[in-house]
Protein backbone atom coordinates (compact mmCIF):
# COMPACT_ATOMS: atom_id res chain seq x y z
CA UNK A 1 0.00 0.00 0.00
CA UNK A 2 2.82 2.22 -0.51
CA UNK A 3 0.93 4.69 -3.19
CA UNK A 4 -1.33 6.67 -1.08
CA UNK A 5 1.23 9.95 -1.18
CA UNK A 6 -0.39 10.80 -4.38
CA UNK A 7 -3.59 10.74 -3.11
CA UNK A 8 -2.97 12.50 0.13
CA UNK A 9 -1.33 15.02 -1.85
CA UNK A 10 -4.74 15.28 -3.22
CA UNK A 11 -6.70 15.57 -0.17
CA UNK A 12 -4.80 18.26 0.90
CA UNK A 13 -5.50 20.34 -2.04
CA UNK A 14 -8.91 19.51 -2.67
CA UNK A 15 -9.04 20.74 1.50
CA UNK A 16 -7.01 23.87 1.08
CA UNK A 17 -8.20 24.48 -1.85
CA UNK A 18 -12.13 23.56 -2.37
CA UNK A 19 -13.15 23.99 0.86
CA UNK A 20 -10.55 26.93 1.99
CA UNK A 21 -9.43 24.71 5.24
CA UNK A 22 -6.07 26.26 6.98
CA UNK A 23 -3.25 24.07 6.27
CA UNK A 24 -3.21 22.49 10.05
CA UNK A 25 -7.20 21.71 9.71
CA UNK A 26 -6.45 19.96 6.30
CA UNK A 27 -4.07 18.23 7.73
CA UNK A 28 -5.91 16.74 10.17
CA UNK A 29 -9.39 15.52 8.65
CA UNK A 30 -10.52 12.28 8.67
CA UNK A 31 -8.84 10.68 5.53
CA UNK A 32 -9.28 8.00 3.00
CA UNK A 33 -7.03 5.69 1.13
CA UNK A 34 -7.48 3.01 -1.99
CA UNK A 35 -5.38 0.07 -0.99
CA UNK A 36 -4.67 -1.28 -4.22
CA UNK A 37 -3.43 -4.67 -3.07
CA UNK A 38 -7.26 -5.87 -2.05
CA UNK A 39 -9.40 -3.37 -3.98
CA UNK A 40 -10.07 -2.10 -0.78
CA UNK A 41 -11.06 1.48 0.34
CA UNK A 42 -9.09 2.38 4.17
CA UNK A 43 -11.57 5.09 5.43
CA UNK A 44 -10.69 6.45 8.85
CA UNK A 45 -13.66 7.03 11.77
CA UNK A 46 -15.49 10.65 10.67
CA UNK A 47 -15.40 10.30 6.73
CA UNK A 48 -18.30 10.36 5.42
CA UNK A 49 -19.04 7.42 2.92
CA UNK A 50 -22.95 7.90 2.41
CA UNK A 51 -23.14 6.79 -0.98
CA UNK A 52 -20.28 4.24 -1.22
CA UNK A 53 -22.71 1.27 -2.17
CA UNK A 54 -20.66 -0.40 -4.57
CA UNK A 55 -17.16 0.14 -3.18
CA UNK A 56 -15.86 -2.49 -0.32
CA UNK A 57 -14.33 -0.61 2.34
CA UNK A 58 -12.97 -1.21 5.98
CA UNK A 59 -13.06 1.53 8.71
CA UNK A 60 -9.81 2.51 10.58
CA UNK A 61 -9.64 4.01 13.87
CA UNK A 62 -8.87 7.73 13.63
CA UNK A 63 -5.97 8.74 13.47
CA UNK A 64 -4.95 6.07 12.35
CA UNK A 65 -1.37 5.14 10.34
CA UNK A 66 -3.13 6.16 6.68
CA UNK A 67 0.02 7.93 5.72
CA UNK A 68 1.77 11.04 7.30
CA UNK A 69 1.96 14.49 6.00
CA UNK A 70 2.83 18.00 6.89
CA UNK A 71 2.72 21.39 4.95
CA UNK A 72 5.46 24.25 5.49
CA UNK A 73 5.57 27.13 3.32
CA UNK A 74 7.35 30.46 3.17
CA UNK A 75 5.64 33.39 1.45
CA UNK A 76 7.00 36.87 1.74
CA UNK A 77 8.01 36.18 4.61
CA UNK A 78 5.12 34.36 6.46
CA UNK A 79 5.64 30.93 7.39
CA UNK A 80 3.25 28.31 8.13
CA UNK A 81 3.75 25.26 9.48
CA UNK A 82 1.41 22.45 10.30
CA UNK A 83 1.72 18.92 11.07
CA UNK A 84 -0.16 15.95 11.14
CA UNK A 85 -1.33 14.37 14.41
CA UNK A 86 -1.10 10.54 12.31
CA UNK A 87 2.53 10.40 12.60
CA UNK A 88 6.36 11.89 15.13
CA UNK A 89 6.52 15.28 13.65
CA UNK A 90 6.89 18.66 14.59
CA UNK A 91 6.65 21.79 12.22
CA UNK A 92 9.59 23.77 13.01
CA UNK A 93 11.86 26.46 11.22
CA UNK A 94 15.25 25.94 10.34
CA UNK A 95 16.88 29.41 9.49
CA UNK A 96 19.00 29.67 6.79
CA UNK A 97 21.60 32.90 6.19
Amino acid sequence: MRGETPQIHAELITNLIDYGLDPQSSIVLPRFIWDLSNDEVLVEDGFNVDGLNEIKFRRVRYPSRLGVSAILSVNEGIKIRATDIRGDGLGIGIGFP
